[in-house]
């Protein structure tokens, strides 16, 4: 993560059980499987390696 906010991405994390994203990450078995990843208005669920994460990211929001 440390790398992505170098390049200027804004890393939050949250409890996503007590957050109004909760409604958008819950599986259909009614769990929240972790890593969960909102880029944008998308959702990405498990590991993604570094170049996965920056490929997902909106190129316009990484530092020039």
């Amino acid at each position: 993560m440390e790398k992505l906010q170098e390049l200027g991405i804004k890393i939050e994390e949250i409890d996503a059980s007590k957050e109004p994203i909760k409604d958008k990450i819950q599986q259909s078995d009614g769990n929240i499987y972790t890593p969960t990843f909102a880029i944008g208005d998308k959702i990405y669920v498990g590991y993604k390696s570094y170049d996965e994460l920056l490929s997902l990211i909106p190129q316009q929001c990484l530092k020039k």
